[in-house]
């Protein structure tokens, strides 16, 4: 439905691009006939700009987790970024039942009903993550 196309943290390099597949959202039957509102179709394309948007500027899918903990073993890959939700270790995905409602949820783990209704927001990694980036400590430097 959407790509960061300059790859995760882009923006802190100042070479940040993203496309969104608008067409994506006209085949589901959770977008047409009745299910073919406004309201719907904005929610599920807002969400989808945001995650979009949140990769940019360096927020990776594990973050969905409020458990995410990168000291835990097997949550970071051998490049020390974090591993994709599918291949985190059960001890951070299980205790967590509210992932989907986040803005940097990923397909296998939000359904497209839930992207049609739910006004997703930033997790907690998130927030840090953007905070630090604004803080400019990482612009145009290395960390």
């Amino acid at each position: 439905m959407g790509d960061a196309v300059s790859g995760i943290g882009s923006y802190i390099n100042g070479s940040a691009e993203c496309e969104i597949y608008s067409g994506s959202f006209s085949k589901p039957s959770e977008w047409k006939g009745i299910n073919a509102t406004v309201e719907r179709i904005g929610e599920a394309i807002s969400g989808t700009v945001s995650n979009e948007l949140a990769h940019l500027i360096n927020c990776y899918h594990a973050y969905m987790f409020e458990t995410f903990d990168p000291t835990i073993t097997g949550a970071i890959s051998s490049e020390y970024y974090p591993k994709e939700p599918e291949y985190l270790p059960l001890s951070i995905t299980e205790w967590d039942g509210e992932y989907y409602n986040k803005i940097i949820a990923t397909q296998n783990f939000i359904t497209l009903e839930q992207r049609a209704t739910i006004n997703k927001y930033f997790s907690s990694h998130s927030i840090r993550t953007i905070s630090f980036a604004n803080s400019g400590r990482c612009c145009n430097e290395k960390c």
